[in-house]
């Protein structure tokens, strides 16, 4: 999509395009961000997440994704500018689960999966699918994909739009906490 838009932008003056690519949107009403690969677990167990602590973990909380948009509308930018939007450029699955530990306590606090077994789980789910005749899945693929050491800078963002994430990620994750004791989701 990002690709078609700014084709468009580059032989188009008008309508000015500007993009935004915001981490994981995250907010009340949605399930926590507990990390970037949640294995599935018993009800009322500790959740459990793909890989170890350094993994990045892009969080955007929602309040300061809608910032972003309102200020790529008003300022005076380059058609066809691309800005990554995440809070916390540095964040990792082990300040989330430290953060979750202590504002939901410990049966909230995510585990971690060494990323041999999960990719040994993956490797089973691909078996699988193989073996009832639908091909070689795709699932070590996503596993591989999704704890890539990729981390997104906001600099441009915060230097060209003049944007700064209101709601730190404590905050967002603390609002996200009691949203949930109202409408609880199962994990």
């Amino acid at each position: 999509a990002d690709r078609a838009i700014l084709e468009f932008a580059s032989t188009h003056a008008t309508p000015r395009i500007v993009v935004l690519r915001p981490g994981t949107i995250y907010g009340p009403g949605v399930k926590l961000p507990l990390g970037r690969f949640p294995m599935p677990i018993p009800l009322g167990a500790r959740p459990i997440v793909a890989g170890d602590g350094r993994v990045p973990m892009p969080l955007t909380y929602v309040d300061n994704v809608i910032d972003a948009m309102r200020l790529g509308a008003v300022r005076d930018l380059p058609n066809g500018r691309v800005f990554n939007i995440i809070d916390e450029p540095e964040l990792d699955q082990a300040k989330v689960a430290a953060i979750l530990g202590e504002l939901a306590g410990p049966r909230k606090r995510p585990r971690f999966m060494p990323y041999f077994m999960a990719w040994s789980m993956m490797l089973l789910i691909d078996l699988v699918s193989l073996a009832r005749g639908r091909g070689m899945g795709t699932a070590r693929y996503r596993l591989q994909r999704t704890l890539a050491d990729m981390r997104y800078r906001s600099l441009a963002a915060r230097q060209e739009l003049g944007w700064e994430p209101k709601i730190a990620t404590a905050e967002g994750l603390r609002r996200v906490v009691a949203a949930e004791k109202v409408t609880p989701y199962p994990y």
